[in-house]
């Protein structure tokens, strides 16, 4: 504390003292819940640059490209590079690396904003996916193998396909099909696997190198034990060049990257290497601990838990995020929690919020969580009422970059069905666009804007102001 300035410190401690955040509970990123470091104390004696001895990330020969094989052993990947501009600055590398300027791509439509940005910039042309709807927990599912198959034969000149799995929620898609899917026409598949760097440990679902994935972007930070902002990109097989990744990773990676940041990647790979059975082990049991306090709730329902019904709309589920629904409004629920029982969670959306575990977590944490969910599930009589979500793809009139780049008017959104796009509205939470440029506004979208409004959802857009949105002339 000693080493912050006066401004710097009385921020941390207003916000330490009216958040009362050391008596909080954390459910949510970063994994290491502010129990395990990576590294020792991050300070100025750590922050380094390129000089000899400390290799250079954008050429590394020495501690750099050691450390960054060690990860690669770990995952068992052919190569990782280290990214300290988060799985955003991979994401935008790994598919500039695998198209060419105005190619064409076959993606998910719940991809991160991030993706959008690559598709944008890249002015790719985008064949979409849209992944099923479960109307129950109102989160989307997989992608579907058969709907990948049906693209890949209807756009044969795509140049990669593009997915994210797990989702923020926590939903798998079967990637090891449609990898072979997209390998049998020599396409590469990139995953977003921000939410899945600890899929390579038994007890947890197969992760997307394992099943085939050609290029995957991780954040270790989410669910493992390394610092905020760090991620790793992964590559295997020969459909993507390496070289290739490496130039757009000196475009979109700073040149002046972070050694703490750096420390905490190698460090966070050397507490895995050597304890991944005993962690694994730990965070299993502290979810099964879980799963069996809760398991009489009646009103409350925990996706994927084991008094629920597997949905055919879900491949496969990652039980380290507990995605809890009630018949409350969500952000309701959250501050319920925070202020009632101390438990933090990762966010609130719709009816539900999610709940970030790791193998950082104390049982007593699960224990209060659980507590929490049971006096709560007492209070509760009535259930939410499901309501049917089917959001039809509205007809793209340009690719998402020309019309970034077009003349716009801005109009009142309510005025703007039939209007071609001219920026991004996002659904916050998560932050997945829903209106994007390029395409015909519908009267569907909005509808479904509103009534997500009146469910405590923020509406944002990408350049206007609230209620209103730019359109291409």
């Amino acid at each position: 504390m000693k080493k912050l300035n006066h401004f710097s410190r009385g921020i941390l401690e207003r916000q330490l003292s009216n958040d009362s955040l050391s008596s909080q509970i954390p459910f949510h990123m970063p994994g290491h819940k502010r129990q395990i470091a990576s590294t020792g104390a991050i300070d100025f004696s750590l922050d380094f640059t390129e000089i000899p001895g400390t290799d250079d990330l954008h050429h590394a020969s020495g501690i750099l490209k050691d450390a960054m094989s060690r990860t690669a052993d770990l995952y068992h990947s052919e190569h990782t590079w280290y990214l300290v501009n988060g799985s955003t600055c991979g994401n935008l590398a790994g598919i500039f690396a695998m198209t060419k300027e105005g190619g064409e791509v076959i993606a998910a439509r719940n991809c991160h904003r991030s993706v959008y940005h690559a598709l944008q910039l890249r002015n790719l042309k985008v064949h979409w996916i849209m992944p099923s709807y479960i109307p129950e927990y109102e989160i989307y599912g997989s992608v579907s193998p058969s709907d990948v198959r049906e693209a890949l034969d209807r756009y044969p000149d795509s140049e990669a396909v593009i997915l994210t799995s797990p989702t923020y929620e926590g939903v798998l898609s079967d990637v090891h099909a449609i990898a072979e899917l997209a390998h049998r026409r020599n396409i590469p598949l990139f995953v977003d696997e921000a939410h899945g760097a600890h899929l390579f440990l038994k007890g947890f679902p197969e992760g997307a190198l394992k099943a085939g994935a050609d290029v995957v972007v991780q954040s270790p930070h989410k669910t493992l034990f390394s610092a905020t902002q760090s991620a790793w990109m992964h590559l295997n097989g020969t459909l993507v060049k390496k070289e290739e990744i490496e130039k757009q990773l000196a475009i979109f990676e700073t040149s002046s990257p972070s050694y703490p940041l750096m420390m905490s990647l190698d460090g966070c790979t050397a507490l895995w290497a050597a304890n991944q059975a005993e962690y694994a082990e730990t965070w299993l049991q502290n979810l099964h601990l879980f799963e069996e306090l809760t398991s009489s709730l009646k009103h409350i329902r925990i996706l994927q838990h084991p008094a629920s019904e597997p949905h055919p709309g879900i491949f496969a589920y990652d039980p380290s995020k507990l995605l809890i629904q009630t018949s409350l409004c969500g952000a309701d629920f959250l501050n319920e929690l925070h202020d009632t029982y101390h438990c933090t969670m990762e966010m609130a959306e719709g009816h539900h919020v999610l709940a970030m575990t790791s193998a950082a977590d104390d049982p007593e944490d699960l224990r209060a969580l659980a507590r929490a969910l049971n006096e709560a599930d007492g209070k509760l009589e009535e259930e939410r009422s499901e309501d049917s979500l089917e959001i039809t793809l509205p007809i793209a009139r340009m690719s998402i970059h020309d019309a970034i780049e077009a003349d716009h008017e801005t109009i009142p959104l309510e005025e703007s069905p039939g209007h071609t796009a001219g920026e991004y509205l996002f659904l916050y939470p998560p932050g997945i666009p829903l209106i994007v440029p390029g395409e015909t506004v519908t009267e569907e979208q909005l509808c479904l804007l509103e009534k997500k409004a009146e469910e405590g959802y923020e509406i944002r857009s990408s350049q206007s102001e609230p209620g209103y949105m730019k359109t291409c002339r």
